[in-house]
C-alpha cells in the first residue's frame, strides 16, 4: 500500500483553510502561530520557513521570531512568557535544537501546555500516556492520520517502531498501542 502524504497534507490544509473563516467570525481574528528560532541552523531555518508557509496557506497569521545564537536562556524564556500571555497567539513553537547553552527542558516547560503545538510540554506528554486531553506530537499524529485516511485497522496487528525518541518513537509506539 502506498500512502501519498503530500496529497493528504494538501487536502488537510484545504480543509483547515475552509474552517478558518468560522474561527474569524467567532473570535474576530485568524489563528496565530508564533515560531521562535534561536541561531542559524540551516535545517531549522528550512523547517521554520516551511511551517510559516503552511500556516499562511491555512489562513493563519504566522510570526517568526529570530533570535541570535548568543541569546541567553532567560531572554528566550522571557520571549516565551510574553507569547504565553498574548491572547492573540494561539500556538507557540520553539524550533529545536536550541543552542547548547540553553536548557531545552526548561524551554519546553516554559511554553503554556495549551499553546504547545509540538506536544512536548510535560502536561501534554502525561495526557498522551494517561489517555487524557492533550496536544499530540506532530509527526506521530500525522502518521496516525495517514493510516486513518487509508482505513488501516490496527487492532490486533503487530507494529514495529524504530527509534525511541521523546519526539517521535515513544509517542508513536503509544499511539499505536492505544489502537
Amino acid at each position: 500500500m502506498n500512502i501519498d502524504g503530500k496529497a493528504l497534507a494538501k487536502a488537510t490544509k484545504e480543509k483547515i483553510a475552509a474552517e478558518v473563516p468560522g474561527y474569524v467570525a467567532k473570535y474576530g481574528r485568524a489563528p496565530h502561530l508564533a515560531v521562535i528560532l534561536v541561531g542559524e541552523d540551516p535545517a531549522s531555518q528550512t523547517y521554520v520557513r516551511s511551517k510559516g508557509k503552511d500556516a499562511e496557506q491555512c489562513g493563519f497569521k504566522s510570526t517568526t521570531i529570530r533570535m541570535p545564537e548568543e541569546t541567553t536562556e532567560q531572554e528566550l524564556l522571557d520571549t516565551i512568557a510574553s507569547l504565553n500571555d498574548d491572547d492573540t497567539v494561539d500556538g507557540v513553537l520553539v524550533q529545536l535544537p536550541v543552542p547548547k547553552h540553553i536548557n531545552e527542558h526548561r524551554v519546553i516547560e516554559a511554553i503554556a501546555a495549551e499553546k504547545d503545538v509540538d506536544g512536548f510540554h510535560p502536561a501534554n506528554v502525561a495526557g498522551l500516556w494517561q489517555k487524557r486531553p492533550h496536544v499530540a506530537p506532530c509527526t506521530p499524529k500525522g502518521v496516525m492520520k495517514m493510516l486513518d485516511d487509508k482505513g488501516v485497522q490496527l487492532e490486533g496487528k503487530n507494529a514495529v517502531v524504530i527509534g525511541r525518541s521523546n519526539i517521535v518513537g515513544l509517542p508513536m509506539a503509544k499511539m499505536l498501542l492505544d489502537r
